[in-house]
């Protein structure tokens, strides 16, 4: 069996390890300048993320202790609300009885004064002239 003749081609294993590292090595000489070069920065940013995130924190810290305080000074002020409304409640009430004494005071008097007219009853015409 006569022996084939080995082809030259251009494409081997040489080739392709050769074709694949070139990319590689490109990229990674790119990213490793890219991250010297702005890596600086890139920390310069995350501290000034993370200092942001904590003044937020305490703002809203802060917006929550004043909620809850407005909270207290609201729930105080309606307490104290509700006593001058019952106080107020009561001193109706108590007026109320009051009146219901003076009115039936007055009708006593009243029923009084009529009783007494009648006893006395009606002037002459004469004594009082302006009537």
């Amino acid at each position: 069996m006569p022996r084939r003749a080995k082809t030259q081609t251009v494409f081997n294993w040489g080739t392709l390890v050769n074709i694949l590292t070139i990319p590689v090595l490109t990229g990674g000489i790119y990213f490793l300048g890219d991250w010297f070069r702005n890596g600086d920065t890139l920390k310069r940013h995350d501290l000034e993320i993370a200092a942001e995130v904590k003044a937020r924190e305490n703002a809203e810290k802060n917006q929550s202790e004043q909620r809850e305080k407005l909270s207290e000074s609201l729930l105080s002020y309606a307490q104290k609300t509700q006593e001058g409304i019952s106080t107020l409640s009561a001193h109706a009430m108590v007026q109320d009885e009051q009146i219901k004494n003076i009115t039936s005071t007055l009708d006593h008097v009243v029923s009084g004064l009529q009783g007494i007219e009648r006893a006395v009853g009606n002037p002459p015409a004469g004594r009082f002239p302006g009537k």
